[in-house]
């Protein structure tokens, strides 16, 4: 695996077939995990 983030971030966005790659995950109290789940019911990884 490259340790180039763009080149990271193209591969993932070819693998799944996506044009941006946005991702999130529930962080420590960053934000609330009913965001996180609402994002993912939209469709986000």
């Amino acid at each position: 695996m490259s340790e180039n983030p763009l080149e990271r971030a193209k591969a993932f966005c070819e693998t799944y077939s996506l044009q941006l790659p946005i991702m999130v995950a529930p962080m420590a109290g960053a934000w609330p995990t009913a965001l996180s789940i609402a994002v993912a019911n939209a469709g986000a990884i």
